[in-house]
C-alpha cells in the first residue's frame, strides 16, 4: 500500500514548497506569461523574454517540412519580386514593376491575372499595396487616390475614390464598411497617421495615432479568429484595432531592453534629405528594439524585432531576432537565423498550418540548405529553369504533440 501522510498540514507544506520551487523556476529562466491591465482595465498577457538568449535553431523545431512550390504562369505571363498573400486556398502575388496581381491555387498553378492599369473607372494607375477583405471575400487594390475591389475569381466589383488629399499605403477591412488605413500627410517632411474610412459615407470617422518620420511604420495589419490587429514600431503592445481604436491585446517584455517612447526626444528635421541622413544613427542610440511585424495562428504568437541595441551603426546590419512564443506550451525561442539559412522574410504570409515567403530562385541559397528538403522538392528545383517565376517557401507547422 503506498504510504499515505497522516497530517494534511504536512501535505499542504509540502505542495506550498513545490509551488514556491517552480514560480522561482521560472523567475530564473526568464520566461513566463502573466497579465496585466490596459488602459480599458482588462487584464492582458504579458510575455516575457530574454533577448540575449537567441540563437541559431534548426527548421525542425518549429516546422515539420519545407514544401517547394513553383509559381506556374502561361508563356505569355511573366512575373518577379517576392510580395505574396494568402487567402482562402488562393495565393496573391504582387509584381510592383509591372503593376500587376496575379493569382495560383497553393499548389502555384496559374489561376488568372489582374492588369487593369490606366485612367478609366475600372483601372488603377499605379499599386501601393493589395489587401484581403475577410468580410467580403474581396482582393482590395490600393492605388493613390482609390480602392479597387474585386471578388477572388478577379472580377470587378467597385472603384472606390478616397476623400481628397487622403493617400492610403496599406488598409485592412475591420467589418464590412470600416477600412483600417495607414495614410500618409502632405506636410514635408510627412507623417503616417492611422485612420478609420468608411466606404459607404466615403470619409474618415476616426483618427487615432500619428506617426514621428523618424520611426519606421509597420505597414500591416493582421487578421486572426476574426479580429484585427496592429503594432506600433517602438511600443511593446500588440493592439486590436477593431473598435475604432487601438487597444492593447497583449504586450512583450523584454526586460533590460524596455524603454519607454514617451521619454524620448526626436529631432526635428528640415527635409527628407536631412532626415534620411539622420535617422539611422538616431534610431541606433535611442531604441534598443523597434518590432517590424507580428503574425499569430493556432500555434505561435510571432514577433519580428529589430534590435540596434550595441551594435555600431556605422560598421554593422541591425540584427533581426524572431520571436515564436509557443501556445500550448508558453515556452520561446528567439532565432536571427535557422542553421539551414535565413528566416522568412518580413512579406511572409501566415496561416494556422504553415507560412508562405515567396522569393526568387536565385536567392534560394539564402533561406535554405537543398540538402535538407525531402527528395521530391529537390527534384522540383532541380526542374527549374534558370529565368522561371519565383517560388514559395512553404514551411509546414509542427502538429501538437
Amino acid at each position: 500500500m503506498p504510504h499515505r501522510y497522516k497530517q494534511c498540514g504536512t501535505r499542504i507544506n509540502i505542495d506550498l514548497k513545490m509551488r514556491v520551487f517552480v514560480f522561482l523556476f521560472i523567475i530564473l529562466i526568464g520566461g513566463g506569461c502573466r497579465t496585466t491591465p490596459n488602459e480599458t482595465g482588462k487584464n492582458i498577457s504579458v510575455y516575457k523574454v530574454d533577448l540575449d538568449k537567441a540563437k541559431e535553431i534548426s527548421t525542425s523545431e518549429i516546422f515539420s517540412h519545407i514544401d517547394i512550390i513553383p509559381l506556374k504562369t502561361p508563356d505569355t505571363v511573366v512575373c518577379s519580386g517576392i510580395r505574396s498573400t494568402v487567402y482562402k486556398d488562393n495565393i496573391f502575388f504582387l509584381d510592383w514593376r509591372q503593376k500587376i496581381i496575379l493569382c495560383f491555387d497553393l499548389n502555384g498553378n496559374f489561376r488568372y491575372q489582374i492588369n487593369s492599369k490606366g485612367r478609366g473607372p475600372k483601372e488603377y494607375s499605379d499599386i501601393l499595396a493589395i489587401s484581403t477583405d475577410q468580410y467580403n471575400d474581396y482582393l482590395m487594390v490600393l492605388d493613390r487616390q482609390s480602392m479597387l475591389q474585386f471578388d477572388l475569381s478577379g472580377n470587378f466589383i467597385k472603384k472606390i475614390k478616397y476623400p481628397e488629399g487622403l493617400v492610403v499605403h496599406s488598409a485592412k477591412m475591420i467589418n464590412q464598411d470600416t477600412m483600417f488605413c495607414i495614410t500618409v500627410t502632405n506636410n514635408k517632411p510627412e507623417r503616417k497617421i492611422i485612420n478609420y474610412l468608411s466606404l459607404k459615407d466615403n470619409k474618415i470617422i476616426a483618427s487615432c495615432y500619428s506617426e514621428d518620420p523618424i520611426f519606421p511604420v509597420t505597414e500591416d495589419a493582421f487578421d486572426y479568429n476574426n479580429k484585427s490587429y496592429y503594432a506600433i514600431s517602438k511600443a511593446p503592445f500588440v493592439y486590436s484595432v477593431n473598435k475604432l481604436k487601438l487597444i492593447p491585446e497583449y504586450k512583450w517584455d523584454f526586460g533590460k531592453y524596455n524603454y519607454d517612447y514617451n521619454d524620448l526626444t526626436p529631432p526635428v528635421f528640415k527635409n527628407k534629405k536631412d532626415l534620411l541622413k539622420n535617422q539611422q544613427r538616431w534610431l541606433y542610440k535611442n531604441c534598443p528594439w523597434l518590432i517590424g511585424m507580428i503574425a499569430e495562428n493556432y500555434h505561435y504568437k510571432y514577433a519580428r524585432i529589430i534590435f540596434p541595441s550595441n551594435t555600431d551603426y556605422l560598421k554593422e546590419q541591425i540584427p533581426t531576432y524572431h520571436i515564436f512564443w509557443n501556445k500550448k506550451t508558453e515556452n520561446y525561442k528567439i532565432v536571427p537565423r535557422f542553421k539551414e539559412g535565413d528566416v522568412f522574410h518580413i512579406f511572409s504570409s501566415w496561416t494556422d498550418h504553415a507560412v508562405y515567403c515567396a522569393i526568387e530562385k536565385s536567392m534560394l541559397p539564402q533561406f535554405i540548405d537543398i540538402k535538407v528538403l525531402t527528395p521530391e522538392n529537390q527534384k522540383i528545383i532541380e526542374e527549374l529553369p534558370e529565368d522561371c517565376n519565383p517560388i514559395v517557401l512553404k514551411y509546414v507547422f509542427k502538429k501538437d504533440e
